[in-house]
């Protein structure tokens, strides 16, 4: 997690490394891609989350990886977390299990509150109406 000056929050949290997509007109000044491209050609960050940056299929042919998902676990004073700002939990590349993976750990962190955006929000009430939640 990463101490923030967004006002509403304390820390992001971005448990997923991923390429986000344009999906609004609103996406057009995206931060996001800039700092995208920017890691994919990280030579320092390893080439597993590089692909992932670059929106390519990595050596196990997926497009997202997961990382550092215990974060919020480890902090017990109570914060304000944004999740995935850097991409979309709800995009379309992110599979139902990854998803429920991370509204997993909001269930072990109540004394945390989570704010997830999200610019996809059929997608996320397609997930709402599936999950065991």
């Amino acid at each position: 997690m990463n101490k923030t000056n967004i006002e509403y929050l304390d820390f992001t949290w971005n448990p997923i490394v991923m390429r986000c997509t344009p999906v609004s007109d609103g996406c057009v000044k995206c931060w996001h891609l800039k700092r995208a491209d920017m890691l994919a050609k990280n030579p320092k960050i390893d080439p597993w989350h590089r692909s992932n940056y670059a929106g390519l299929p990595n050596q196990a042919g997926e497009i997202v990886s997961l990382k550092d998902l215990d974060a919020p676990l480890r902090r017990k004073k109570p914060a304000r977390i944004g999740v995935q700002l850097m991409g979309d939990l709800f995009h379309e590349n992110i599979s139902f299990n990854v998803i429920d993976t991370v509204f997993s750990v909001f269930n072990l962190c109540p004394h945390h509150t989570f704010v997830v955006l999200t610019k996809r929000p059929e997608r996320m009430l397609e997930w709402y109406n599936q999950a065991d939640i």
